[in-house]
């Protein structure tokens, strides 16, 4: 399966490998940062008399239940290929992150970014009786 997913590692296994775990690093932080920047907002939120100290005790919970965990095991117990599409569907990763991949490697990204989409369409399509 990995060279169905893979196919561009048959020819640059080691580099492959290497430029996806570079990706996943920069998505990773990305994301972490923007999931962090809302916890900033809460307490700010709180210094404003907005929310509550317990209120911003309930959305650190939340992140570190939440959105930190799923980070971590997107990043970290998936399959580094899957996480790097998903970064850069969602805009995570830019063109200018792909600088340095190969045709194979673009044309991947490409090609799963594509089902994602169709997954996402797929999902907002509210089903016919």
């Amino acid at each position: 399966m990995t060279d169905a997913i893979y196919p561009m590692s048959e020819k640059h296994p080691k580099a492959n490998r290497k430029f996806r775990r570079k990706l996943g690093a920069i998505a990773w932080e990305r994301e972490l940062r923007f999931e962090i920047l809302k916890l900033g907002d809460a307490i700010r939120a709180m210094e404003a008399g907005e929310l509550t100290p317990f209120e911003v005790n309930d959305r650190i919970h939340e992140f570190h239940q939440g959105a930190s965990r799923d980070l971590e095991s997107r990043f970290l117990e998936s399959d580094p290929g899957i996480a790097v599409y998903r970064a850069y569907y969602d805009g995570f990763l830019t063109e200018e992150d792909l600088a340095g991949a190969t045709d194979e490697a673009l044309e991947t990204l490409h090609r799963f970014v594509e089902i994602i989409r169709e997954n996402m369409r797929d999902q907002e399509t509210p089903a016919e009786d």
